[in-house]
């Protein structure tokens, strides 16, 4: 469901009008006839989101069996890319120092 609004780049709560604006822009960055497979990526985040009765039924089932949750969880981590932060020394001692405390 997450990964959902991900896609267009929407908070949680957007509504159906802001869904469908963001539907619209990005269908008009990634037309069929260029982008096929994102295309399709689109139809469906915004199939599941679309209105009030779908996303209920996506929240309280979100998915029907394990292997669809690795699934989902793969495609978001490929949406939003994971920034690893590099910790200095000194972040690391202060971290510690924290810890103990």
């Amino acid at each position: 469901m997450l990964f959902n609004y991900l896609v267009f780049d929407l908070p949680h709560d957007a509504s159906e009008d802001e869904i469908r604006q963001a539907y619209l822009a990005k269908v008009k960055k990634y037309p069929p006839e260029k982008d096929p497979q994102q295309f399709r990526k689109l139809t469906q985040a915004f199939e599941s989101i679309k209105n009030s009765r779908i996303r209920i039924h996506n929240q309280l089932h979100p998915f029907e069996n394990i292997s669809e949750c690795e699934e989902k969880l793969f495609e978001l981590a490929k949406v939003k890319p994971l920034k690893r932060l590099r910790m200095g020394l000194v972040d690391l001692m202060k971290a510690q120092q924290k810890a103990f405390k």
